[in-house]
């Protein structure tokens, strides 16, 4: 499934930063904030490497890997690590507040990522409230 390794990225970026923040609680807010940013430019490189391979269907033709997708997710994901590194240097984002910021914008960017390959109008049902679930649990 290596179709899938810009979404599982960001996934497994997302649980492990949460992991890390319940078990070291504050002392370790910056380090969980660079791994969201490392998870980003893991799947960011993924993407760009994977651009020029053949279209593939998943799913049963839910949903398509192909080069158009590969740069929205690109687009998607290289603008989210944009928006991630000025919000861990800006002085409006509280200290507190940095974990909750990487992963709503990685979560986000998850989304955008399922909502760019989705070939089913199921499957785009499936994104759009995916994308929309995530900024409502705040």
């Amino acid at each position: 499934m290596a179709a899938f390794f810009a979404e599982g990225t960001l996934l497994f970026t997302v649980v492990l930063g949460l992991m890390i923040d319940i078990w070291y609680l504050e002392k370790r807010k910056k380090t969980v904030t660079w791994i969201f940013i490392l998870g980003l430019a893991v799947a960011f490189i993924h993407a760009l490497l994977s651009h020029q391979d053949p279209p593939t269907m998943v799913f049963n033709g839910a949903m398509i890997i192909d080069s158009v997708t590969q740069l929205f997710k690109m687009l998607a994901i290289f603008s989210s690590l944009v928006i991630l590194v000025i919000g861990t240097f800006s002085a409006e984002i509280l200290y507190e507040e940095q974990i909750e910021l990487g992963v709503l914008i990685l979560l986000s960017t998850l989304g955008v990522c399922l909502l760019s390959s989705a070939n089913h109008l199921l499957f785009l049902f499936l994104a759009l409230s995916q994308e929309k679930s995530w900024p409502l649990g705040q």
